[in-house]
């Protein structure tokens, strides 16, 4: 085996025919004299100079490989060396050994012919000859021929070029197949067929120093080395009754020869076949022949890398499949698990809270910190250090027992801020060791200005993602008759959530009704093992009051629907439907008359009790300025300013509060708007007061916000949790049912809303038909002349840019959607990807099949394409997959890129690359070596390739050019103009069904998971 890499595998042992020129590269570039029957690595090698090989008698070629004559065979198997494996074997009859002159392969064929071409010849004025090597399916049997033996592969092809007798270069091809017809293939005058060889794998080396490869004027070693792919050698057959030596003509195809060369390659003349071989082999051979009907090993047959993508693209819908009936069983499987009811009350009790943002850098950005460390006091005494959200250690640390003492009233203390060497410059501190709690069952209430904190601390109580840097410990509270037991989560079995959400903004589906967007909450916040979720809706309907208008359309602020306070309890809803143990609501009064806002309390005020099948679920709210009548609802209240506690306890309590920071509450005056009044003073936010004394409402029979009996006992904690992300894991906002049902019921909501929001499908549909109206009636009929080709083929390429065009709506459909989508996915009702395979369902069926299928039937058939079936249902495939990738595309930069300005502004640029790059406007071939690799990331490339080669093959230009008529195949000046490659239908087809569709579906699942989510 020689050490240069650069030798071909087939070459590591010389076939028959060439040796080593010497002993230091073992390259296979000299050519060797006698004949087949000497073992090739003892034949003499040819003289150098223009001198010629002596040939062994009956045998020719400028290696001596190819046998001449009838008994050429015979004459030279009969001295063969006795000491040969069939030295003593007599040949008769069908095992006499015959000279084969035909060029298809019934062992292994030598070929031996001119080349001669016009343009070759200008720069190498001086014989060229290639010497061909055909094996195959089965190779040489050389006890039956005697010929000697060699490490021949299978269905392989070696070629070797020699120029004024030397060898230039050589090449191998593997996996070949071969072809009869009895069309001549018009290589030369056959009047007998042709047998046509296809071949994958070509490759080529050229032996530097020779003329070709760096010896002479003109160096081709780029261009040989770089040959690959396909191998094509159509040759014409014999006239069995031509006398002796008659030759026939062959080609050497391959793409980039065709490229260089034209369709025909490289022309072979004068070629000469011979093989050795026995009469019975021959029989069998044409018997075969018979039996396949003219062919031989696979025939036309895909491509090596075509079928490894069919078969990718093969197992990904097998696992597609597999995939669906897995999830329509784990559905079933879900919905027969009991349901686990869980309606005792649970509270939740946090301490330390500490909440702030990355410092700022000089240029002004924020930058990602680490966890934060200790938190220090102003005079200079520290506490010990906080667990941030990012710690995934989820330590268990229990709460300590003499903490609800410590805080029952928690007044103003010393300023803390965290410990960061650049907390002077332009740190956010917002929440300052905030402690608190709620008792199972029990409504809490947190006033305080615009900027106190109080919705960062609900974000971090209920579980949301924040920007900035969590410490604290938070945990949940369980009455003592339910001590021990664990809340349900949004995951497993539970059937009911630990925490809902009510965020400050109605983020709701414009097109549904009340009943509906509060049916869906239900499928997707509650397992599949819970049945009753009709039941459940309607009692939610009936405790917010929304009955009348039920079966209305929320709307949104360009579509009248219900009022607004109609819409906060339509959210508050969606909400109580997932059986929540806490509801955490955000300023749930905002926007509401006095009215409405006490009807939202009142509900909730019945939920803390427990109203109805619901369970008693514990209720902390933000409110910004309550009535009194709605200030003494409360059982608890916490008061806070710029990110501190300044009072917590009843209401009742609060007036000797007051008293207390010796700012006494006026007679008459409303408790609420004096407790703002003392928080926007900043002389009491760092005031500290004696601690008065606490009483338990619940103690009081008298009081109208007393709790539920169910919660009048002591409760206890659950161990401590890091609050952030492990809290948020913690408080289980994840989906609760299988992938399917969330598939199956955003998919219900999608199709839905297109029937009820009829704009865009029709405007898709109606833009479809008239512009494929116009632009077929431009290009109607276009006729076969040089300007009719260029129509053909600029019909082709306008109606792929219109579709480019048409896909930019996938970017505002996703931007339109994305608000609901993000608050949604925040409150656990279903994942990332199941709404996206949902959305991207909707929009290719409905905005990208069907369109695409109207604008192309149109335009097809008025510019007059290729009247077939196959080609037409092939164009409209390849329509549809640029289509879809172009939108796919369009959605990922929407997900990215949340101003939709911007997103309009790369998609068109996304589109403006694919013009340039598509291979119409600008050849590709000539575009600089440098930027020439962007062409493959451009979809427009390959469909409009693909449908170019289908269209224009076979395709002949009738004109006339300077009064002189012509008629011409396209194909031999369609890939110079275009560089598009011929019979790349199949590589362009999967290239955009896998990298461009399926692959960029994945990426796009990635950008949505990770973009799109809420984070505060």
């Amino acid at each position: 085996m020689p050490s240069d890499a650069s030798a071909l595998s087939f070459y590591h042992t010389c076939p028959p025919g060439l040796a080593p020129s010497n002993t230091t590269t073992k390259l296979c570039d000299a050519a060797t004299c006698g004949s087949i029957y000497q073992p090739p690595d003892g034949r003499p090698r040819k003289p150098s100079g223009d001198a010629q090989c002596a040939c062994d008698p009956g045998f020719t070629g400028v290696n001596c490989n190819v046998c001449s004559g009838a008994g050429s065979c015979s004459a030279r198997r009969g001295t063969a060396s006795p000491s040969s494996p069939s030295g003593a074997l007599t040949l008769t009859g069908d095992s006499s050994v015959v000279c084969y002159n035909q060029p298809d392969a019934v062992r292994t064929t030598f070929i031996d012919c001119d080349v001669v071409q016009p343009t070759i010849q200008a720069v190498f004025p001086k014989p060229m000859t290639m010497a061909m090597t055909k094996v195959g399916a089965t190779p040489d049997d050389f006890a039956a021929t005697g010929v000697a033996p060699w490490p021949q592969m299978p269905n392989t092809t070696l070629a070797s070029v020699f120029y004024d007798g030397v060898e230039q270069f050589y090449c191998q091809a593997s996996n070949c197949a071969s072809r009869n017809s009895t069309q001549s293939a018009a290589l030369g005058k056959s009047r007998f067929g042709t047998t046509s060889t296809q071949c994958d794998n070509l490759q080529c080396y050229c032996i530097p120093g020779t003329v070709m490869c760096g010896g002479g004027a003109l160096d081709l070693t780029p261009i040989i080395n770089g040959l690959s792919g396909a191998l094509g050698m159509p040759c014409d057959f014999i006239d069995p009754k031509a006398p002796e030596g008659t030759t026939a003509d062959c080609a050497f195809q391959g793409n980039l020869l065709n490229n260089l060369l034209g369709d025909g390659g490289l022309p072979l003349k004068q070629c000469r076949f011979g093989s050795c071989v026995t009469e019975g082999q021959i029989h069998a051979h044409w018997r075969d022949q018979a039996l396949a009907g003219g062919e031989t090993g696979n025939g036309d047959r895909l491509s090596g890398p075509l079928i490894g993508g069919l078969a990718v693209l093969g197992v990904f819908v097998a696992s597609l499949l597999a995939l669906v009936a897995f999830g329509v069983w784990r559905r079933r499987e879900a919905a027969r698990r009991p349901a686990r009811l869980d309606p005792a009350p649970v509270g939740l009790v946090w301490k330390r809270i500490d909440y702030g943002l990355a410092p700022r850098n000089r240029l002004g950005i924020r930058r990602r910190g680490g966890p934060v460390g200790s938190s220090r006091l102003v005079d200079g005494s520290s506490t010990k250090p906080l667990r941030s959200s990012g710690d995934s250690r989820n330590e268990k640390a229990p709460i300590s027992p003499a903490y609800d003492a410590d805080h029952r009233h928690q007044l103003a203390h010393p300023t803390l801020h965290f410990d960061d060497p650049e907390a002077g410059h332009g740190s956010d501190h917002i929440l300052h060791s905030v402690s608190g709690r709620v008792e199972p069952g029990q409504m809490l209430a947190l006033l305080g200005p615009s900027g106190a904190g109080k919705s960062s601390l609900v974000d971090i109580l209920a579980g949301r993602s924040k920007s900035g840097r969590v410490a604290g410990e938070v945990a949940f509270l369980r009455a003592a008759d339910g001590a021990g037991a664990r809340p349900g989560t949004g995951t497993g079995n539970g059937s009911t959530r630990a925490i809902a959400f009510v965020d400050q903004d109605d983020a709701l589906p414009a097109f549904s009704t009340v009943r509906e967007a509060l049916r869906m909450a239900a499928d997707l916040s509650l397992p599949e093992s819970v049945s009753d979720k009709s039941g459940l809706v309607e009692e939610v309907i009936d405790l917010l009051g929304l009955t009348l208008v039920a079966d209305r359309r929320i709307g949104d602020h360009s579509r009248r629907g219900v009022s607004g306070g109609e819409r906060r309890r339509v959210s508050i809803g969606c909400a109580l439907v997932a059986r929540p143990r806490i509801l955490v609501a955000d300023e749930p009064l905002s926007g509401l008359d006095s009215f409405s806002a006490s009807r939202v309390v009142a509900a909730f005020r019945n939920l803390a009790r427990g109203a109805g099948e619901l369970g008693s679920t514990s209720v902390i709210m933000t409110v910004h300025q309550p009535s009194s009548e709605i200030f003494h609802t409360f059982d608890v209240v916490m008061l806070m300013a710029a990110g501190r506690v300044l009072y917590t306890g009843p209401p009742s309590e609060s007036l000797a509060w007051c008293e207390a920071q010796g700012e006494p509450c006026p007679t008459g005056h409303n408790v609420a708007d004096h407790l703002l009044k003392i928080a926007f003073n900043p002389e009491q936010r760092t005031r500290r007061v004696s601690e008065p004394s606490y009483q338990d409402s619940r103690s009081d029979p008298s009081s109208s916000s007393a709790p539920p009996s169910s919660s009048s006992s002591s409760s206890s904690s659950s161990p401590g949790v890091a609050a952030g992300a492990a809290w948020a894991r913690e408080a289980g906002n994840e989906p609760c049912t299988t992938f399917m049902t969330q598939l199956s019921t955003l998919s219900r909501r999608a199709w839905q809303t297109a029937l009820r929001d009829r704009a865009g499908p029709l405007a898709h549909l109606v833009g479809a038909v008239t512009i494929g109206l116009l632009v077929g009636g431009c290009f109607y009929q276009v006729d076969l002349t040089i300007a009719g080709f260029q129509n053909r083929v600029g019909s082709m390429y306008f109606l792929f840019i219109l579709l480019c065009f048409a896909a930019l709506s996938a970017s505002t459909t996703l931007a339109r959607s994305r608000a609901l989508m993000v608050r949604e996915r925040s409150n656990g009702l279903y994942g990332a990807v199941a709404w996206l395979v949902s959305f991207v369902l909707f929009d290719a069926v409905l905005l990208r099949l069907i369109p695409t299928l109207l604008f192309t039937t149109i335009l097809y058939w008025m510019v007059g394409l290729k009247a077939d079936a196959v080609t037409f249902f092939e164009f409209v495939l390849i329509a549809f997959l640029l289509h879809e990738s172009v939108a796919l595309v369009d959605m990922i930069l929407s997900a990215l890129i949340e101003d939709l300005s911007v997103t309009i502004l790369m998609a068109g640029s996304f589109i403006l690359f694919n013009i340039g790059y598509g291979g119409f406007l600008l050849n590709l071939d000539q575009i600089p070596a440098v930027l020439r690799w962007l062409q493959w990331l451009s979809p427009l490339k390959y469909a409009l390739e693909a449908v170019s080669v289908h269209e224009l093959k076979g395709l002949d230009l009738k004109d006339t050019v300077a009064g002189v008529g012509i008629q011409t195949s396209v194909s031999v000046f369609a890939g110079n103009l275009f560089g598009f490659r011929d019979g790349a239908f199949y590589r362009d087809l999967l290239i955009l069904a896998l990298p461009f569709n399926l692959g960029v579906f994945g990426l796009l699942c990635l950008v949505v998971w990770s973009r799109m989510r809420e984070t505060r």
